[in-house]
């Protein structure tokens, strides 16, 4: 887990830690990374591919579980996105694993998932079309992360709590968590 580059830092240490070649040099002792998270992390893998070729991860067809989290915002009717991801819309990567686009606090979460086939993240295209905000922040801002992403997972909390003390749901924003789930259901598929 890191920000900026240290979630880079974090991605590139998922990778050499579950590498089979192990180039770190643990030996015995060495472990593997389950899962990796990274907001507004860089992008630290270079090559000019049009995929991403590292299978290194422990999850389905060597993804990592977790996601790369990217803000997003709209200037002058244009989308744009965290310039942290400014060298993703060149030839640099990262690891197979999911990605998540933040709006703001009051919309929820867009995540795409990783690719079930060799080397693919399906969003790695996503990236590299969005264009980059001019300006590092206010996007690039770890509050914005927080908050925004908190808010969401404040609701999924809350609403397993009630649900483990078996009581039924209320009506909440919206019309309620499965309201919004089933109207959702054409989006990408959750992480």
């Amino acid at each position: 887990t890191g920000h900026s580059l240290g979630g880079g830092c974090a991605s590139m240490l998922a990778v050499l830690m579950n590498d089979k070649s192990d180039p770190l040099g643990f030996g015995e002792a060495r472990k593997t990374v389950d899962e990796l998270y990274g907001f507004g992390a860089t992008a630290v893998f270079h090559n000019s591919e049009a995929e991403t070729p590292n299978e290194y991860g422990c999850h389905f067809r060597g993804a990592f579980r977790g996601a790369i989290y990217r803000t997003l915002r709209t200037v002058d009717g244009v989308e744009v996105q965290d310039r942290a991801f400014n060298l993703a819309t060149k030839c640099f990567h990262y690891p197979k694993t999911g990605l998540v686009s933040l709006r703001s606090s009051r919309s929820a979460p867009v995540a795409y998932r990783s690719s079930g086939l060799q080397g693919a993240p399906r969003w790695r295209h996503l990236v590299q079309e969005t264009p980059v905000d001019d300006n590092l922040f206010p996007l690039h801002s770890p509050l914005n992360y927080v908050r925004w992403l908190g808010a969401q997972k404040k609701r999924v909390v809350e609403i397993a709590q009630v649900e483990q003390a078996g009581l039924v749901y209320g009506a909440g924003d919206r019309g309620g968590l499965r309201r919004s789930l089933a109207a959702t259901a054409g989006d990408p598929p959750p992480l």
